[in-house]
């Protein structure tokens, strides 16, 4: 599980605010961040059974990772 801030396809109406967070909170990665494919990134890893949800401005990645 991984839990971090909502990303600009969850709430592309939010898009402004997280531009500007990069900024007024000094987070030069954030605005990459914004836009990452997490799910893509997961499933490169392995990982499968992917699911997302949104709560407020936080997103958590919920996956599970095959025994061997």
């Amino acid at each position: 599980m991984i839990c971090d801030s909502i990303q600009a396809v969850d709430y592309p109406e939010l898009t402004p605010m997280m531009e500007n967070f990069s900024i007024m909170f000094h987070e030069p990665y954030y605005r990459n961040y914004i836009n990452d494919n997490f799910v893509e990134r997961l499933e490169q890893a392995g990982f499968v059974n992917i699911a997302t949800e949104n709560h407020f401005v936080s997103k958590y990645w919920i996956a599970h990772k095959p025994q061997q």
